[in-house]
């Protein structure tokens, strides 16, 4: 199920609170939950990369997670019993005043521990978690940088640690109440649409020698959207569509790290990859 419903069914303190997790359990987690890492002693707040496959459900059952938040481009599983879960995909660009004030509405409401989650958890779950800290008054703006810098969030998406130092604490009825409504999940044609956008943009920065300094953000928009594209589709049915799909992923992530590197000359090698392989799925798939 696609659309996520959030239901508030206790504070974030609640008179059954689970018991906080020992190092042994957190230990066992990281298993399943890539670069997981609390975000305070004090806090039941923990950030990280998707779940992996099978082993990611025991990891956040070790930890005692009640409500997950999925900043991922990605859909999350469905809710379980235990564990409420929130989609609310987020951009490498930045966190803007809304989205802002909606981590600090799930943040300050839904039921903790929680595990705030994107693809890797390195770049957009520690900024959401840092913000949403920030907004609740929490934490201090310092505390959250301090979140960034831990997690190895990179300089290149200036955007993130940007929101991060711009967040302020909103009183309760300040922040919009955020119930994942929003979030749809259009067909392949509407997300490629999304997908042609983000290319035309590296298309322009390639010609200006990769000086736009939101280039290695737009690549990395352009591997979610490509990543969630390909997820929707029936054509993953077919064998070459797939392999062709997962290349198109995996040259797009590679010209994302040039970028990050500040590697001009690969990027623009990399940059002609990934049309390459886009247009041979073109020549075999579209329409």
């Amino acid at each position: 199920m696609y659309l996520i419903l959030l239901v508030l069914c206790a504070p974030p303190f609640g008179c059954d609170d689970p018991p906080v997790p020992g190092p042994a359990s957190a230990s066992a987690a990281r298993d399943g939950l890539p670069n997981l890492q609390r975000v305070d002693p004090e806090l039941d707040v923990w950030v990280g990369g998707q779940p992996h496959p099978g082993i990611g459900e025991a990891a956040l059952a070790a930890l005692g997670i009640r409500s997950v938040i999925v900043v991922d481009a990605l859909a999350p599983l469905a809710d379980s019993d235990s564990i409420v879960r929130v989609h609310m995909p987020l951009k490498y660009s930045g966190i803007d005043a809304m989205e802002s004030g909606q981590l600090a509405h799930l943040v300050g409401s839904l039921e903790r521990p929680i595990y705030i989650h994107c693809h890797h958890g390195t770049n957009r779950a520690p900024a959401a978690a840092a913000v949403g800290l920030v907004c609740t008054g929490e934490w201090s703006n310092e505390q959250g940088l301090s979140l960034l810098e831990r997690s190895g969030t990179d300089d290149a998406f200036k955007g993130l640690f940007e929101s991060v130092r711009a967040a302020g604490v909103l009183k309760k009825a300040d922040r919009p109440v955020y119930d994942g409504a929003s979030v749809r999940i259009e067909d392949l044609a509407v997300s490629m649409a999304a997908v042609d956008d983000a290319f035309l943009e590296l298309e322009q920065a390639s010609k200006q020698g990769w000086l736009d300094a939101d280039a290695p953000a737009e690549a990395a928009r352009l591997v979610d959207l490509l990543r969630v594209s390909f997820e929707r589709t029936s054509l993953n049915e077919d064998l070459l569509f797939r392999k062709l799909a997962e290349g198109c992923i995996e040259r797009a992530a590679e010209l994302e790290a040039s970028l990050l590197a500040g590697e001009r000359d690969l990027s623009l090698k990399r940059f002609m990859a990934v049309e390459a392989t886009c247009s041979a799925c073109h020549d075999r798939f579209r329409n």
